[in-house]
């Protein structure tokens, strides 16, 4: 029995090394497009390039990481699932997304802590299949074939969106909201991949009503009106008039981010806060304290959603 399992090793490799020659072909074949053509990226088919969750294994390869933080505090309304479903996930939104880049979906929730939260979705996006799409790699390939790309494409989709909606939909209401924990677990956690030298480009998706609850800090009840003491229109000025406990805690869990990082903030307006200052202020304290964690501000974009009429 060991002289099978040997023997079936030893073959193993020996095939892998004739077909690739050495690691070196494998990197270079991995990293090259296929018909030697100058597509960005490059057009990739061998499978061994990939790993299970059809990412790719070299990191000159590991170029963009797109994760979806969904607030789900209080529950998702049948609008807010319309938004994830019809913008934040949609067909469209995917397809704009180059060839290869993880796609990443995680709940926030208090059901477990922020670091031991699990993503619902963490899978790379395959070629599409689409050969008028603008990223050329997208394009079927003879050693492959329309059908199955498009079928690769559309099964990726699928887990992507629907099994992600369908689990945050049944998420129950929770007790706190800790919108700047999760936010440094996913940038310091190494399971979420979305660390500095995980991905060349980070984009978080930031879907939320922003109101941060917990016992530490509870932005309700600090900014109820522009007569507070802190100045909840702009985070650098909220963080100097805290108290010393709260920016203790505040540079404790300072978020990972880098001048390539980009950031979506899906601001979902409800009747708590509607028409009142606070709605106002938490655009430009949210803006400003990504700013404050190293990104650019060219590099963030806010988008108001609104929940109710």
């Amino acid at each position: 029995m060991i002289r099978i399992v040997l023997f079936f090793i030893f073959s193993f490799s020996f095939s892998a090394f004739t077909f690739f020659g050495s690691d070196e072909n494998l990197n270079e074949v991995c990293k090259s497009d296929v018909d030697g053509e100058t597509r960005n990226p490059p057009l990739i088919t061998k499978k061994e390039c990939f790993d299970s969750k059809s990412c790719p294994l070299l990191s000159e390869m590991k170029r963009k990481h797109y994760l979806v933080l969904v607030d789900t505090t209080d529950g998702l309304s049948n609008n807010e699932i319309g938004f994830l479903k019809g913008d934040v996930l949609d067909r469209k939104t995917l397809l704009s997304l180059e060839p290869y880049t993880k796609v990443s979906v995680i709940n926030l929730n208090d059901k477990v802590t922020p670091s031991e939260a699990f993503p619902l979705a963490d899978r790379c996006r395959p070629r599409s299949g689409i050969a008028v799409s603008p990223f050329a790699a997208d394009a079927p390939h003879s050693s492959q074939g329309v059908n199955f790309t498009k079928n690769e494409f559309r099964k990726w989709g699928a887990l992507t969106q629907l099994k992600s909606l369908e689990s945050l939909g049944a998420t129950k209401p929770a007790n706190k909201t800790l919108l700047f924990e999760h936010i440094n677990a996913v940038t310091t956690v190494s399971k979420f991949d979305f660390r500095e030298n995980d991905y060349q480009e980070r984009t978080l998706v930031l879907f939320s009503d922003l109101m941060q609850f917990s016992d530490r800090i509870f932005l309700r009840k600090l900014c109820k009106d522009y007569n507070t003491k802190l100045n909840c229109s702009n985070f650098e000025k909220f963080y100097k008039a805290a108290s010393r406990k709260i920016q203790s805690y505040l540079d404790e869990i300072k978020p990972s981010f880098s001048e390539n990082s980009k950031i979506i903030i899906y601001h979902v307006i409800n009747k708590e806060v509607r028409g009142k200052p606070l709605e106002r202020n938490l655009k430009g304290f949210w803006t400003s304290f990504f700013e404050w964690a190293g990104v650019k501000k060219e590099n963030i974009d806010y988008r108001m959603l609104f929940d109710s009429v």
